[in-house]
């Protein structure tokens, strides 16, 4: 299996990571990580330094590349770079890709599978998600915190028989891994959870535990995620009832002095994914006429402060 991980920060570093770690000079298995600039350099020169709250290991990829027109074709892809870079690389992801390749996006938010849809590129497109607290510490270094991380993959209605060889493939690496003909709702229920708390984190600048703690910001991560619920039902996807009260379990029990990967790009001033969380769901409850007063509020003050 070669496997090329676009994007080496902290969703692909991590699960790029495991996958380099396991697959190791093990014959025919391959794992190459696009990735750019100091972060590139030091992985390619010392490998990739994994921290988690229990360990430190450093894990070499197979290759460590700049490009991905370097790279030949692969038998799975990891995108896992953020929104905004996807629609500049779609034609030289079609560059490694065949009708056997799977590919398997990553990135948060609504917006990017339908993007890739529309590509047409060659090869197996599934929709995906991971849910992990990880981010880049300093270049080469990434650092997961808490125990949760899973890679949800698939099809829409299925099939998805002719993945289970890259569910196995996953699995074996040590990911927490599921295989879903239903992967939609679970992107729903992934952008209920971070879209809502990204979008008050960062528009209070609070870690995670601050926000649940204070009673206002609380109940504006209730109500965004009570707003994506209701868009989502007008799309066809309907979330369990218990959809709310268990995304806010899932916050309770994150580390409370974590942040949001958007919260940390919008407070250092980089470009950041606004659009793919907030501004794409909005679009698609003006077109289902939902009213999503809460998070138009959070949008519009956080556009305001990204110029």
């Amino acid at each position: 299996m070669k496997t090329v991980v676009i994007g080496a920060g902290g969703v692909g570093g991590y699960f790029g990571g495991l996958l380099a770690e396991h697959y190791a000079g093990k014959p025919k298995e391959e794992v190459v990580f696009i990735a750019r600039g100091d972060h590139g350099n030091q992985i390619r020169t010392h490998g990739l330094t994994l921290i988690t709250d229990t360990e430190t290991r450093i894990i070499k990829p197979t290759a460590v590349l700049s490009h991905l027109t370097e790279c030949g074709i692969a038998d799975l892809v990891l995108i896992a770079v953020k929104n905004y870079h996807l629609e500049d690389l779609i034609p030289q992801i079609r560059s490694i890709c065949n009708e056997k390749t799977v590919i398997i996006p990553l990135q948060n938010g609504i917006g990017n599978f339908s993007m890739l849809q529309q590509a047409r590129l060659p090869g197996k497109l599934c929709d995906g998600l991971v849910y992990v607290i990880s981010e880049i510490q300093s270049p080469g270094i990434i650092r997961r915190q808490g125990s949760v991380q899973k890679l949800i993959f698939g099809r829409e209605g299925g099939p998805v028989e002719d993945l289970k060889a890259v569910e196995s493939y996953l699995a074996d690496a040590g990911i927490s891994v599921v295989l879903s003909d239903h992967p939609t709702r679970y992107k729903w229920l992934k952008f209920q959870f971070i879209g809502a708390l990204s979008a008050v984190t960062a528009a209070h600048d609070k870690t995670i535990g601050e926000v649940l703690d204070n009673p206002k910001t609380s109940e504006a991560f209730i109500n965004i995620m009570e707003e994506i619920e209701f868009v989502a039902a007008a799309t066809g996807i309907q979330l369990p009832e218990t959809a709310t009260h268990k995304s806010y379990e899932i916050a309770k029990n994150s580390p409370p002095h974590a942040t949001t990967s958007f919260q940390r790009d919008f407070k250092a001033g980089k470009p950041n994914e606004l659009e793919a969380y907030l501004g794409n769901f909005i679009k698609i409850a003006k077109e289902k006429e939902i009213p999503v007063l809460v998070t138009e509020s959070y949008y519009k003050e956080l556009k305001k402060r990204s110029k």
